[in-house]
């Protein structure tokens, strides 16, 4: 298995994807992207978020999730290859993208490549990213319910 670090642009747009889930669940308990664990999830981006910086995370913003995606991504990159991952305040500034809307396939498979890249040693075994894969296959089957064959298909 190989691990590389995903562009920052992609980053971005899962950032900004996870944001609006996330806080749609914290603020009014909705449901977005199909991914019914947003309030946990929302719990555990706060935490890994103080751990990382060693501050009180009070508001998550797309911001934020960047930098821990990242993060965690430059850590399963430094397990893969046994290198240190670089410190947080060292992460570079992506362009804050906002089409997680735009391209729904696009980001599944964004998200996919994501989870994928980042699926060794200790980061794989964290509670974050099983929280991370189970948002994912919430979004995927959000997707394929949408499907109009999947629609047309015999229940049972």
């Amino acid at each position: 298995m190989s691990c590389f670090i995903i562009n920052n642009e992609s980053t971005a747009a899962l950032a900004a994807m996870l944001d609006r889930a996330v806080n749609a669940a914290r603020w009014s308990g909705t449901v977005r992207y199909g991914i019914y664990s947003g309030r946990e999830l929302y719990e555990l981006l706060r935490s890994e978020w103080s751990a990382q910086f060693g501050r009180k995370c009070v508001d998550l913003d797309s911001r934020k999730i960047y930098a821990i995606l990242h993060h965690m991504n430059e850590q399963a990159y430094g397990e893969r290859y046994n290198r240190d991952a670089a410190t947080p305040e060292a992460m570079p500034v992506g362009e804050w993208l906002h089409t997680a809307d735009s391209k729904p396939w696009q980001m599944l498979k964004t998200f996919e490549c994501f989870l994928y890249q980042c699926d060794e040693g200790n980061v794989a075994k964290s509670e974050l990213y099983q929280a991370l894969v189970c948002a994912k296959n919430y979004y995927m089957k959000h997707l394929i319910n949408k499907l109009p064959d999947y629609d047309a298909a015999v229940w049972g």
